[in-house]
Formats: structure tokens, C-alpha cells, sequence
């Protein structure tokens, strides 16, 4: 009966990659590193979600249930940390927080629990995101990511906060107020719920799997030449 916020920024900022990894910062056209490491992208966006929706003192006065958390109306976060020992290094994680390596991420965004998702905006979380009518706070790394914010935010489905392109405590302290405010426009928006279910009918309506195979065999048989 509690709104849930899920935090996942998938499966390659998390890795041990070398180029787009746990340690790797972006690079630009002579390939000369600059901003911040994935590591610390992901915990700011850690950190924010804790700072913002957590709930201490819960934790002061001894108690450190689930339930008795989110008594007061503060939201059951989960978070999926990847693989990466020291995901959840130098953060207080709140007594409302579930935290682990794995989330089986389609069954708890079907399960109808989710108020809003955090992500990195990876076209799988993406795409499943908007299936399920889930509202997001896209945090981009790289490659499509920063694409699928813009995209999410033209179509009211959430906001997108940039990954720095600075490094520095100034820098880091900016980017985690973003992240904060970002996240709590988007679990307080109506409108981004509202849109979320919108687009959900939308992908139901359009004929799944069975559609999308007759349009590319359409495709396929326009290019032989062959009347469709």
C-alpha cells in the first residue's frame, strides 16, 4: 500500500568494462577521458534516491523493519546494485531500502507495485518501462541512453537528468540535487502517471509480437518484389 521507487542502471555502467564500465569515464573524439566514472554516476543516483525518499529516523530509534519504514508514507525503494562489491560503499542505506545484486526486473514492473523507475534508459529498460505504465527519471551513461531521456520527457513520461560532464564535489553535490528533485517531480506528477498508462494502452493496442512479424515479412516480401 506504499508507492515503490525501483533503481536500476542496468548491467554495463555496472560492469568491469573498460571503455563504458564500473571505472570508465566518457571520452570524447581523440578519446581523452573526462566527467565523472559510471561508479560514481551510480551511487549519486543511490545516494539521491536515500537522501530523498529514505527514511532515518526510523533507523534512530532502533526499529528497522520494512514495515515500519514505510508507516509513515515514505516509499519501499529497490534498488538492483549489479555486480560491483562496492556498489553501496560510503552510503547510509535507510531501513526502507532493499537492496540487492539481481532484481528480476520485468516481474516486479508487471507487478503493478511500481510508482516510478529510475534508470539508466537502456532501450530493454526503456521499452519495458513504458509497457508496464511505469513513470521514469532516465539517468543516461552513454550510447542511446541520453536519446531515450529526450525521448522520455517529449512524451511526458518522465525527466532525464545528464550525466555531468565535469568532475569535482561541487559537481557531484549539483548533479545528486538534480537527481533528488527529478525524483520526486516524477513520483509526485500526475501527469506523468497519467501518460505512463497512456502509452501502456498504446503498446498493448498495437499487436505485439504477432504484428511485428507480419510487418517485417511485408518488408521482406516488398523487397523481392513480391506483392504483400
Amino acid at each position: 500500500g506504499v508507492p515503490v521507487v525501483y533503481v536500476s542502471l542496468g548491467t554495463v555502467l555496472t560492469s568491469d568494462l573498460p571503455t563504458v564500465g564500473w571505472e570508465s569515464r566518457e571520452a570524447d573524439g581523440e578519446g581523452k577521458a573526462f566527467g565523472i566514472t559510471s561508479k560514481q554516476l551510480v551511487q549519486s543516483v543511490f545516494r539521491a534516491a536515500f537522501d530523498e525518499f529514505g527514511a532515518p529516523e526510523v533507523a534512530e530509534a532502533g526499529r528497522g523493519s520494512f514495515t515500519e519504514a514505510c508507516s509513515n508514507g515514505a516509499p519501499l525503494i529497490v534498488c538492483s546494485t549489479g555486480p560491483q562489491p562496492d556498489a553501496l560503499d560510503g552510503l547510509a542505506v535507510p531501513p526502507n531500502a532493499v537492496c540487492r545484486s539481481y532484481i528480476a526486473q520485468v516481474d516486479l514492473l508487471s507487478s503493478g507495485a511500481v510508482s516510478m523507475f529510475v534508470t539508466h534508459g537502456g532501450q530493454n529498460s526503456f521499452t519495458e518501462s513504458m509497457a508496464k505504465g511505469v513513470p521514469l527519471v532516465v539517468v543516461p551513461g552513454f550510447g542511446d541512453q541520453p536519446v531515450n531521456g529526450r525521448k522520455a520527457e517529449s512524451l511526458g513520461l518522465g525527466l532525464a537528468v545528464p550525466r555531468p560532464k565535469e568532475d569535482g564535489d561541487a559537481v557531484l553535490s549539483e548533479y545528486v540535487r538534480d537527481l533528488r528533485q527529478a525524483m520526486r517531480g516524477v513520483l509526485e506528477g500526475d501527469s506523468y502517471r497519467a501518460k505512463a498508462r497512456e502509452m501502456a494502452e498504446a503498446i498493448r493496442g498495437a499487436g505485439g509480437a504477432g504484428r511485428a512479424a507480419e510487418i517485417v515479412i511485408g518488408l521482406a516480401e516488398a523487397g523481392r518484389g513480391r506483392p504483400h
